[in-house]
């Protein structure tokens, strides 16, 4: 099947002969059989293998905290050579119990990555590859041809264009399952050229966009990289994808061509982590009619960003943790309640990950606390005439007081980012925090409409806040209290 086959259908489908290996340690389980695979539109990959040849090896013990790692290798029907990648899910119940069965086991397994170069090619880098990603809408989406974004993030070219029927689509998100591809990223790799410097790189693509300077056999040319590459600059663009609509967008197929020939050579299927779009937070109006409340980041300098090492502590691989608790707290699905629980947690895990970073999360250093301080508190609880309840709970209390409050920390957050948080906005947001944890509810009545509001904000304290962390310069969207937060 196509690249732009109708939606309802996998995106791609292979069958063929295959051999596995299960290992664990130094005993591992090998054979042979016929395999089918398919990607369907929700985003996962099903590997189904049913084998023809015993299992032959070592013994693989049950164990539950066994490291075990299976590796697969297929030739399908169409010419097509498959192999996984990334993490792989299977029973191990039924891979143990395989080797015993008298007649073939059907084997069930799934994979993070599924890819299929076609076979008999040598080739090993490409200079562009595509991705169809889903949940990404524009900030103009009353379009039916919303105009391509064009980014430039270390050093590669990017263009993020619109599918066919994209209003259509658009539409039809709030109530589908966030899996319809929205839109369709071209990525070109950096340009090549013997001794150039990045400066002059970036000179060149200047001129070759003005159209001043062509790519030609003998001149500039890109660098051919492998799909991998591609890959891992998609994973990234899919981050900053997410901070810009406050949709979980991810990309789940990718693809690469054969410039003489025009054929596709080499597929790389994602299991992916979309998810229902979410219309509480409308990051990008889908109706006419309907206008932003506060003006929109400007993606193209958000973007590289992410790419480069921030000036700020906190590392990239826990940004990436934040901007998908980000997307979770904006899902309308849940109840207000657990919306509001889900932002004030994101909220206190950001504030917790930069103060550990600039070592303010105790303001005395722990065993130093326990060993010359908390002995002391205890004995002064203890020689109060309070019931021996209050104390017991009093002295479980104390134990951990050598640690910055969560409100002391927020404002050295909001301090050292320069986040426009000022003494009642901070106020605001500890005392949802602590209604939402500790009574389960929002400060506010429901009937004026105030639970709508303190999510509402907290939501857009998170989102300024990623923002920073992610190194944005740029403008940062005003809150402005209303029945929804455009941004």
């Amino acid at each position: 099947m196509k690249l732009m086959e109708r939606y309802g259908q996998p995106i791609e489908g292979y069958e063929g002969t295959c051999s596995i290996r299960l290992e664990e340690g130094e005993n591992r389980l090998d054979t042979r059989g016929y395999f089918e695979a398919a990607h369907f539109p929700s985003g996962r990959i099903s590997v189904r293998f049913i084998p023809t040849h015993l299992f032959n090896g070592t013994k693989v013990e049950s164990s539950a905290d066994a490291n075990c790692t299976l590796t697969f290798s297929g030739d399908a029907v169409g010419g097509w050579h498959l192999n996984p990648g990334g993490q792989i899910l299977f029973s191990r119940n039924n891979w143990l119990l395989a080797p015993m069965a008298v007649q073939p086991t059907e084997l069930n397994f799934g994979t993070q990555y599924l890819e299929a170069r076609r076979r008999g090619m040598s080739k090993d880098g490409y200079t562009e590859a595509r991705f169809l990603i889903s949940n990404f809408l524009w900030h103009d989406s009353a379009r039916d041809d919303p105009e391509p974004i064009n980014l430039e993030v270390r050093g590669f070219r990017i263009v993020v264009s619109p599918v066919v029927d994209y209003q259509k689509i658009a539409q039809r998100l709030i109530s589908g399952h966030g899996v319809e591809p929205t839109a369709q990223v071209c990525i070109e790799s950096p340009l090549k050229r013997r001794g150039a410097s990045n400066d002059i790189s970036k000179l060149l693509t200047n001129l070759i966009d003005a159209g001043r300077m062509v790519v030609g056999k003998r001149g500039i040319r890109r660098e051919s990289l492998p799909l991998a590459e591609f890959r891992d600059c998609m994973d990234d663009l899919s981050c900053v994808f997410r901070v810009i609509t406050g949709n979980r967008v991810d990309w789940y197929y990718g693809e690469v061509t054969e410039e003489s020939t025009g054929n596709v050579v080499e597929r790389i299927h994602k299991y992916a982590e979309s998810m229902a779009y979410s219309n509480t937070i409308r990051y990008r109006p889908i109706g006419s009619n309907r206008q932003s409340l506060i003006p929109k980041l400007d993606i193209t300098t958000l973007a590289p960003t992410l790419f480069e090492e921030t000036p700020n502590p906190v590392d990239r691989s826990a940004l990436r943790v934040l901007i998908n608790q980000f997307t979770n707290a904006c899902d309308e699905t849940s109840y207000m309640e657990s919306r509001g629980l889900l932002a004030s947690t994101l909220t206190e895990l950001i504030v917790a990950k930069y103060s550990e970073a600039v070592s303010f999360s105790e303001y005395i250093e722990e065993n130093e606390f326990k060993r010359d301080v908390l002995p002391e508190l205890r004995q002064a609880v203890r020689g109060t005439c309070l019931p021996q309840d209050v104390k017991d709970h009093i002295g479980n209390q104390i134990q951990g007081v050598f640690r910055n409050s969560f409100r002391s920390r927020l404002r050295r957050l909001a301090g050292d980012l320069g986040l426009p948080l000022d003494s009642q906005a901070i106020h605001r947001i500890v005392s949802t925090r602590d209604s939402l944890v500790h009574r389960g509810t929002y400060c506010s009545e429901p009937e004026d409409g105030g639970w709508h509001s303190d999510y509402q904000f907290i939501t857009w304290v998170n989102l300024i806040a990623i923002c920073r962390l992610l190194g944005y310069e740029g403008e940062l969207p005003e809150y402005r209290d209303g029945p929804y937060l455009e941004t």
